[in-house]
């Protein structure tokens, strides 16, 4: 197990050399991270295809207000945005 924050952590597998592993899905860190949350700009075109273009860092909107506005965990950047709770609705999991 290699942590992430308090209380969260992502599974490493035993073949690992090292505890420090790229992140299998970063959605759902960011969702753990950052609740409530949801993904936006560029992350969201490249998941449903809208563009061919590789982007290495995560779009969150939060109403959290984070100190660190552009964290790298595990190799993968988030950028966040903080917005208001009254922006928060008519959203789906995906």
């Amino acid at each position: 197990m290699s942590r992430i924050s308090q209380g969260l952590y992502v599974s490493v597998s035993l073949e690992s050399r090292t505890s420090n592993v790229s992140l299998e899905d970063p959605w759902l860190i960011a969702d753990r991270l950052f609740f409530p949350c949801y993904i936006c700009g560029w992350s969201t075109a490249e998941y449903f295809e809208l563009t061919e273009q590789i982007f290495s860092t995560i779009v969150v909107m939060t109403i959290q207000k984070p100190r660190d506005r552009s964290p790298e965990i595990k190799g993968t950047g988030f950028m966040l945005r903080t917005i208001s709770s009254k922006a928060m609705f008519g959203m789906k999991s995906v």
